[in-house]
């Protein structure tokens, strides 16, 4: 159930990046939203991903995998939103 309301966000999240890419002017900011919405995106759509790989992994496989998704995954994206400011 959460994984389907993070992706009703997702799509809302969207809209609202795109709305606001394309009602600036300024080169910089474009880009800055632009780089916001892939990053954003990308961590909107990771908890449908880890519920996929939890789903799908043999039961040996999947507690390494999850843990790796989690740790790995939200400081790469934590890492690429602090440097697009």
């Amino acid at each position: 159930m959460l994984a389907v309301v993070r992706l009703v966000v997702l799509a809302w999240f969207a809209w609202c990046v795109k709305r606001t890419y394309h009602q600036e002017d300024r080169p910089e900011v474009r880009r800055f939203y632009g780089r916001f919405g892939v990053v954003g995106g990308f961590w909107l759509v990771s908890l449908p991903v880890y519920s996929l790989v939890a789903t799908t992994s043999p039961s040996w496989h999947r507690s390494k995998r999850i843990c790796i998704c989690s740790i790995l995954i939200p400081r790469r994206f934590a890492a690429r939103i602090t440097t697009s400011f």
